[in-house]
């Protein structure tokens, strides 16, 4: 057991770890991608890499997508009235007309 009592409001909170994944074969080598509130977060994550439940992977980004991403942020720069909003964008995205 983990007390989770700060973060989610709950007296206990069972967490799978390294240690019980063997009991529970079903659920060997699964990936669960969880939303976490943000002031929640950080605390959580330390938390939870204490007890050994969790494993950071760093994933690094491509030379090919930071040179890109130099680019655009310079175009944009250079041309501010090239740009959208963001509310435009998930528009045109979802194929909303204005």
């Amino acid at each position: 057991m983990y007390d989770c009592r700060n973060f989610f409001g709950k007296e206990k909170v069972n967490l799978i770890t390294a240690n019980n994944l063997n009991k529970n074969s079903f659920m060997e080598n699964q990936i669960y991608h969880i939303k976490i509130k943000k002031e929640y977060a950080s605390a959580l994550i330390e938390d939870l890499q204490q007890v050994d439940a969790i494993e950071i992977l760093e994933l690094q980004v491509p030379d090919w997508q930071k040179k890109e991403t130099l680019k655009r942020l310079a175009d944009m720069k250079n041309n501010p009235s090239s740009t959208i909003s963001e509310d435009e964008f998930l528009k045109a995205l979802n194929g909303e007309d204005e």
